[in-house]
């Protein structure tokens, strides 16, 4: 149950009303497995993260670092429905010509999974790439 106020310095407001919630018990014993055979690459400005169909995870983070670095970026990708196969984060700030590693890891009940193993990020094939 929750009940929430609002108040000012003289402790002054109207409590909300009771509110009730269900609570996970037992969520720690739960595993929540790595996702498995995601595949993502470069597309112009855009990032592109294939998950299987029916996974198991609502929301996905995505961790991006440059191979020279072990400092990752992080990525928050939402309400990914079931059937969805296709992540797309656009104008995702990477320069081309350096070289990137990425993992990923699934949200449930407000969990993060274990992440997958890391891999390399790829340009896409037939993309040509300028250097200047």
């Amino acid at each position: 149950m929750m009940k929430i106020s609002a108040t000012n310095e003289r402790h002054e407001g109207p409590a909300s009303e009771i509110s009730w919630f269900d609570t996970y018990i037992n969520i720690a014993e739960e595993d929540l497995p790595a996702p498995e055979n995601v595949t993502a690459f470069l597309r112009n400005t855009s990032l592109v993260v294939h998950i299987p169909m029916k996974h198991a995870y609502e929301h996905y983070v995505i961790y991006v670092r440059p191979e020279y670095s072990e400092q990752y970026w992080k990525y928050e990708a939402i309400n990914v429905t079931e059937t969805q196969e296709t992540i797309v984060i656009q104008h995702f700030p990477l320069d081309k010509n350096d070289s990137y590693r990425m993992k990923i890891s699934g949200l449930k009940h407000g969990r993060e999974s274990r992440s997958s193993r890391e891999f390399a990020l790829t340009v896409e094939p037939g993309v040509i790439i300028r250097k200047f």
